[in-house]
């Protein structure tokens, strides 16, 4: 019982540090694509995808003229 009780607490550790990770991936991917995170996007800066749920959601870069 003790040990079913320890897998299932270890799983509710991962699931929680999963979403943790969706996040540095998106920060890695903003990055490469010459972007930062910021909460608004200034208006020479288009919006490419999100950051974080929370605190930054947006991804900025500046436009490219044509």
């Amino acid at each position: 019982m003790r040990i079913l009780s320890l897998v299932v607490a270890g799983l509710i550790l991962l699931v929680q540090l999963h979403p943790g990770s969706a996040s540095f991936y998106r920060q890695h991917l903003c990055s490469k694509l010459d972007g930062h995170c910021a909460i608004d996007c200034l208006t020479f800066e288009e919006k490419i995808g999100g950051c974080r749920a929370d605190l930054t959601p947006l991804c900025c870069r500046k436009r490219k003229k044509h």
